[in-house]
C-alpha cells in the first residue's frame, strides 16, 4: 500500500505539477519579451533528468541504509507534493532553476527508496524487526502485491493528473512545455 501511495504522489509531481511549473515559467519568460536561454528552453528535460537521477541514487544506496519504518517515504513524498502545490498555487517557492533541480532530485529519492527497500525486504530474510519471517510463497505473493500496488499508484496518478490538467489547464495538454 505504501509503495502505491508513494508512486501516486511521485507521478502526480512529475506528470502534472512539473508540467504546470515549466509552463508557468515559460509563459513568464515569453511575457518578458526576452530571448529564452538553452536552459530555459529545455527546462522540462533537465528537471526530468534530475528526478530520474534522484531515483537512481536512492535505489543504489540500499546496502548503506535499509528502512525499518515503511511509512517514511510515503510521508516524505506527501510533503514534497504539498510543497509543489503550494508553490504553484500561491507562494512561488521554485523560481530558481537550480533550487527546482535539486528539489526534483530530492523528489526522486522517496520513490527509489521505497522501491528498493520494499522489494529487498519482501525477497530477503533479515534480522530487522520489520521482517515478518515469511515463507517463500508468501514472499512471492508480497512481491506481486507490491508490483500491483506500484502500478495502481501510477495508474491513478495518470487518471487524476489527466483529469485535472484537462479540466483546469487544457492549454498545457495541447501546447505542452518545451516545444
Amino acid at each position: 500500500m505504501n509503495m502505491g501511495i508513494v508512486n501516486f504522489f511521485e507521478y502526480l509531481i512529475i506528470n502534472l505539477l512539473l508540467i504546470l511549473h515549466v509552463d508557468k515559467r515559460q509563459r513568464y519568460v515569453l511575457g518578458t519579451g526576452r530571448q529564452t536561454s538553452f536552459l530555459e528552453a529545455n527546462e522540462y528535460q533537465f528537471l526530468m533528468f534530475a528526478y530520474y537521477a534522484g531515483s537512481f541514487i536512492s535505489r543504489s544506496t540500499l546496502h548503506s541504509s535499509i528502512l525499518s519504518k515503511a511509512f517514511t517515504p510515503t510521508i516524505v513524498q506527501m510533503i514534497n507534493f504539498t510543497l509543489w502545490v503550494f508553490s504553484l498555487v500561491k507562494y512561488d517557492l521554485f523560481t530558481n532553476f537550480y533550487v527546482t533541480f535539486f528539489f526534483l532530485v530530492w523528489c526522486g529519492f522517496p520513490g527509489g527508496t521505497a522501491y528498493s527497500n520494499f522489494f529487498y525486504l519482501a525477497n530477503t530474510r533479515t534480522t530487522l524487526e520489520c521482517d515478518f519471517n515469511l515463507h517463500f510463497t508468501e514472499r512471492e505473493l508480497t512481491v506481486n502485491l507490491l508490483l500491483f500496488s506500484n502500478d495502481l499508484g501510477i495508474f491513478f496518478a495518470g487518471i487524476i493528473g489527466f483529469a485535472v490538467q484537462a479540466y483546469y489547464f487544457p492549454d498545457t495538454l495541447y501546447n505542452p512545455p518545451s516545444r
